[in-house]
């Protein structure tokens, strides 16, 4: 694979990671997997992971496919996801009706995709199924939860059966977040105040299809209180209950 070839595959990827939509466009997955399915499942389905993968290793590679090949399923996802797209801007007239209320799913954590290790289990798996089949359906609902800067860690059996585990950290989703413009607050900063103590936080928003998902990010810089959405499910009940009046009060201020 020449540079040329890298660079093109670069940009069709930062394209298809500015909207979440890509983890389950069924057409994403077949474009990366026309490139190299060893790179897209090692990279967790991450485009801009692959991309940084591939960067490491294109010289190496050799691409199975030629450029038309894989131009065409690009605009294959492309014209997919416009049309996706379209169908939602034409009912925005009738969401700003005052009859028409926009619904807000608040949880403390959200599956979106197995590349952003935000949720345990079950529970994040259904918040993030509801935003999914909401963008599909064209319902104006909006998620918001919390943003922990320590993911999950994975498990690995070695050849001679030893366990080990592997942390993923939530830093690489940072890409994909975009701070929301607002008039009244335009250094996108909040303060929840605990007994004697002040946490502060900033709202990141990602873009899930048609809807959006808001999380509240204490690690921020000269934040004394960061570690409050470290981790999620911690053993601490106390850090589990300023977790829980951080995501219901910081809800109602983003």
């Amino acid at each position: 694979m020449n540079i040329n070839q890298y660079n093109l595959i670069k940009e069709l990827a930062d394209k298809i990671s500015e909207n979440y939509y890509f983890s389950w466009s069924k057409n994403s997955h077949k474009f990366f997997n026309l490139i190299n399915p060893d790179l897209w499942l090692k990279s967790g389905h991450n485009p801009l992971k692959f991309a940084e993968i591939l960067q490491k290793s294109y010289k190496k590679l050799k691409l199975s496919v030629a450029e038309e090949e894989l131009l065409c399923a690009y605009n294959q996802y492309d014209l997919e996801s416009k049309q996706y797209f379209d169908g939602y801007q034409k009912l925005q007239n009738d969401y700003n009706h005052p009859e028409n209320k926009k619904i807000f799913y608040v949880s403390p954590e959200f599956a979106v995709s197995e590349s952003f290790t935000n949720y345990a289990g079950g529970l994040g798996v259904l918040a993030g199924d509801y935003l999914k089949s909401a963008s599909d359906m064209q319902c104006n609902i909006h998620g918001i939860g919390l943003l922990y800067s320590d993911g999950y860690f994975r498990q690995i059996i070695t050849s001679k059966f030893q366990q080990y585990s592997k942390s993923f950290y939530n830093s690489e989703a940072y890409q994909y977040f975009h701070k929301p413009v607002s008039k009244n607050n335009p250094e996108n900063l909040f303060t929840v105040k605990l007994n004697n103590s002040v946490i502060r936080f900033e709202c990141l928003d990602l873009k899930i299809g048609n809807v959006s998902l808001s999380l509240i990010n204490t690690n921020i810089k000269d934040n004394h209180n960061a570690f409050s959405t470290q981790n999620l499910y911690t053993g601490d009940r106390e850090l589990r209950l300023i977790q829980e009046i951080l995501l219901g009060q910081g809800s109602v201020m983003i």
